[in-house]
């Protein structure tokens, strides 16, 4: 019974970019929500795409629409033209071995990400890889438009389960998530908590 709930919430909330597409909703979105948003481009010898990726957001995500109202490169020391590119568009660069330098400086996207969130200012946070050749303001509002739009999804399927398996180690998780959610934001999930905790305590 509770696997049947789970699988019928999974596909009623799964989704794909197209049905984001109307961008002007999502920023009405996120405006009654009072809500802003950070876009985090990780990058490490990035110098043949990053123009192109910036570009893309940019152009059509902030100058068009202003769904993103951020955006910044974190960079892995890249010994390339990649840094000097992002400044030349007009986005601030973080170096990462300068970001929180107490906790060690080690290379890699997954540091990047962290770190990031020590800089980026965002309610929500949606990273991009920045290698892409094809860069779509898709690949940033198909993120973004579930954690918008969809404010209740986290709440049902928690409430669901705590009704039919009140004991049950997933409901309790599921409650518990909810229970910290609702301390921020009506619209966060799990991720977007997860991104504030670590803003405050990077470990």
């Amino acid at each position: 019974m509770v696997g049947e709930i789970v699988d019928k919430w999974f596909v009623q909330n799964t989704f794909t970019s197209s049905e984001f597409a109307d961008l002007r909703k999502l920023v009405e979105s996120k405006e009654r929500q009072n809500l802003r948003i950070s876009v985090g481009l990780p990058t490490l010898n990035e110098e043949a795409t990053i123009r192109r990726v910036i570009r893309a957001i940019r152009s059509r995500l902030m100058d068009r629409i202003p769904l993103v109202d951020e955006i910044a490169v974190i960079d892995s020391d890249s010994d390339d033209q990649t840094r000097d590119i992002a400044r030349e568009e007009g986005v601030p660069v973080h170096v990462l071995g300068d970001l929180l330098p107490e906790y060690g400086a080690r290379r890699g996207k997954g540091e990047a990400l962290w770190k990031s969130l020590h800089v980026l200012t965002g309610d929500i946070v949606a990273w991009i890889d920045t290698d892409v050749t094809s860069a779509h303001p898709k690949f940033v509002y198909g993120l973004l438009g579930p954690l918008l739009a969809v404010d209740e999804a986290m709440e049902e399927l928690g409430a669901c389960l705590a009704r039919l398996a009140p004991g049950a180690p997933l409901a309790k998780l599921v409650s518990g998530v909810i229970r910290r959610t609702a301390e921020f934001q009506p619209s966060d999930d799990v991720a977007v908590v997860a991104m504030r905790r670590l803003d405050t305590d990077p470990r």
